[in-house]
């Protein structure tokens, strides 16, 4: 299951970057493709995954949140994700997006398990966008506790597959911060995610 996808992330077309909206579009499918393969239950046996996936998920689909390809030509290292919530009491959504960077196939191609980890995390950012949980830092930390989730389900998936167990030094330090995944995370932080807004 992770073999041929990984395969097909790895075979994305090059696009020109002489011409940025078909690179945009590009990068977007990308995009989507990956929180497509998370969010199914059956490569991501996970009900907390699921949820907080489907609901990033819905709201693309339902262009509440939008994709961007960052057109700073190396400037913006990884995904990103901006969030933008009025302030006081009645807090509503202003607006929010994820930025891809300029090389994001490229990024894809390379390392595809931190791509994958990268959407989790955004998928988390935008959960928590989504359910008026955004907050600087506990965002950042609910964030990596969901990818170092996501490792630990995915870590002996990969190994039956034969493929190689490889983290980049972010990927360690996430797993290395949050050994037990989410439940390393203080209580007050959990939350359970919607399905669907």
């Amino acid at each position: 299951m992770i073999r041929p996808f990984f395969a097909t992330l790895q075979a994305l077309p090059v696009v020109s970057p002489a011409d940025p909206s078909r690179l945009e579009a590009a990068a977007a499918r990308a995009f989507h493709l990956i929180l497509d393969f998370v969010r199914d239950e059956q490569n991501v046996a996970h009900p907390a995954l699921h949820a907080m996936t489907t609901l990033c998920w819905h709201w693309l689909t339902r262009q509440q949140i939008f994709v961007y390809l960052d057109t700073s030509k190396g400037r913006l290292p990884s995904l990103s994700f901006y969030g933008v919530l009025s302030p006081g009491p009645q807090a509503s959504q202003m607006g929010a997006g994820y930025l891809l960077p300029y090389g994001y196939l490229d990024l894809i191609r390379e390392d595809p398990l931190m791509q994958c980890c990268a959407v989790v995390h955004m998928a988390s950012r935008g959960c928590d966008y989504a359910t008026y949980h955004l907050a600087p830092v506990l965002t950042e930390l609910r964030a990596r506790a969901y990818e170092a989730e996501f490792l630990l389900l995915w870590r002996p998936l990969m190994q039956r597959e034969g493929l190689p167990w490889k983290l980049n030094r972010y990927l360690e330090g996430v797993l290395s911060t949050y050994p037990a995944g989410l439940s390393s995370l203080p209580q007050v932080l959990h939350y359970t995610p919607p399905t669907s807004p």
